[in-house]
């Protein structure tokens, strides 16, 4: 599918409120990042497009037309209380493993300086991102994305810890309402609207920032100092 927003919009016949890009963003998918090992990110592409390829699972915006029809069916079956066998569209992402890990490792020290500035908490992600071939999409804020809906699978040990540690970090320096002030500013117009609109997202992020509090922690790996912040702000 090509780049509506470059082919549409210079085009005189074309209404500024009708945005055909806007009826795949409507589409429910799963946003996936893969963390792979240092200089292995060629390699690592090759390999995710390949498995995506053989399991019939690609983003949105490659087959829109089918990506509406077996998003249909997908509402229908579960409706039903079955189990679909289509898959919901994916939202691919790779990032080397320490660059993910010195992102996680910044977000302390972005809200730290958010707040003594007054300003919006900022801490800039580029991944590589999959759509009808690889390529880096705008940098996009990654605070959003890490108190919103970051959620951690099979990671390595040492990366979960940074992860846990991160959590209980933040979660011990701000309060909830601080940190639910912290999402709101770094979210999208239309996730910000998405958690005025749903007041069960406001409350799931509650009980998340409690069960970090909660959490213990086996070893403190996050460091705030100004050494360790230079470069990820």
């Amino acid at each position: 599918m090509p780049n509506l927003k470059q082919v549409c919009k210079p085009c005189p016949n074309m209404d500024s409120e009708l945005k055909p890009r806007k009826i795949i963003n409507r589409l429910p998918d799963i946003d996936m990042w893969m963390v792979c090992e240092d200089g292995c990110l060629e390699e690592a592409k090759v390999q995710l497009a390949e498995a995506l390829k053989r399991h019939h699972i690609s983003p949105s915006d490659i087959r829109p037309v089918r990506s509406i029809m077996e998003v249909e069916q997908i509402i229908e079956t579960l409706g039903k209380g079955e189990m679909p066998e289509q898959f919901l569209p994916v939202d691919v992402h790779i990032m080397e493993y320490s660059k993910m890990k010195e992102l996680i490792r910044a977000v302390p020290k972005a809200l730290q300086q958010a707040k003594a500035e007054g300003k919006i908490p900022y801490l800039p992600i580029s991944p590589v991102s999959y759509r009808k071939v690889w390529e880096y999409d705008e940098a996009y804020n990654f605070i959003y994305d890490f108190l919103s809906a970051f959620t951690p699978f099979n990671f390595e040990r040492d990366l979960e810890q940074v992860v846990s540690d991160t959590r209980t970090t933040i979660a011990r320096s701000y309060t909830a309402s601080e940190l639910y002030t912290f999402l709101v500013a770094a979210a999208t117009p239309a996730n910000r609207r998405r958690f005025r609109t749903t007041p069960e997202l406001g409350e799931k992020f509650f009980q998340k920032v409690s069960a970090w509090k909660r959490q213990k922690n086996k070893q403190t790996v996050i460091k705030t100092s100004e050494e360790e912040a230079h470069g990820y702000r």
